[in-house]
């Protein structure tokens, strides 16, 4: 159960960070 718990933590903040990097690139492609 507490392996689950950390396993979704872990899933959610590389869900953040993707997107994250996805709204940074964007932002530079359009600047160009």
């Amino acid at each position: 159960m507490e392996r689950k718990r950390t396993n979704a933590k872990k899933s959610i903040e590389l869900l953040y960070n993707n997107n994250s990097i996805n709204y940074h690139w964007m932002h530079f492609k359009f600047r160009q």
